[in-house]
């Protein structure tokens, strides 16, 4: 019998009153933009709708400690366990989901404005006013010296932008060789393939 999100089993013997026992586990879930957020027991998954209109599925395995910890059984640990949850996983499946949605729109590098900043990866925010950055429909993402939270490589990616920040003293030659590395690597760890390439500098005057 369904019952929301979950299920109700049905708990009865021939010529009985059918009985009926709540579930051990109940799945939860939360909107994304343009998707959806489901939690199991042991993965999260997101769908997303991109501008393209086809539908864009991940997933990926949750921590340990949230499946098979023994903490996780004790209730004000749980507690903080759950907020874990909600805040980081919520938090980082969300903003997954906004690069998915705004997929399609222009990738910049600028200088970043006047108290702008985004999440690191495991450090505090990077401030980027100023700052060489690159940025998209939902803000910066990355400097020559910080990535991105947001935009960070997980076991979930499909796709990924490589960015080879130098001086113009590096002649194109010597970059071409970094980005033959960069391709190569890439495919001995994840098998994926390069699909296109820029080169480009601006000139000693640009703003």
């Amino acid at each position: 019998m369904a019952a929301g999100p979950f299920v109700i089993q049905t708990v009865a013997r021939a010529g009985e009153r059918p009985r009926f026992r709540m579930p051990d586990f109940f799945y939860g879930g939360q909107a994304l933009i343009e998707g959806v957020m489901m939690r199991g027991r042991t993965t999260v998954a997101m769908s997303v709708r991109p501008p393209s209109g086809e539908i864009v599925t991940l997933s990926e395995p949750l921590p340990e400690a949230l499946v098979h910890g023994r903490w996780i059984k004790v209730p004000f640990v749980r507690g903080m366990f759950v907020l874990y949850e909600t805040l980081v996983l919520g938090t980082r499946m969300l903003m997954r989901s906004a690069a998915i949605a705004a997929e399609g729109d222009d990738i910049e590098m600028r200088l970043g404005h006047e108290g702008e900043s985004y999440a690191g990866i495991r450090k505090e925010d990077v401030h980027v006013g100023g700052r060489i950055c690159l940025a998209d429909a939902c803000g910066p993402f990355g400097n020559p010296t910080s990535d991105s939270a947001r935009t960070m490589v997980t076991t979930a990616t499909t796709r990924a932008l490589v960015v080879v920040f130098a001086p113009q003293s590096v002649g194109t030659r010597r970059l071409g060789d970094v980005l033959d590395a960069t391709a190569r690597r890439m495919k001995e760890f994840t098998g994926a393939r390069e699909t296109a390439r820029l080169i480009a500098w601006d000139s000693p005057d640009s703003t």
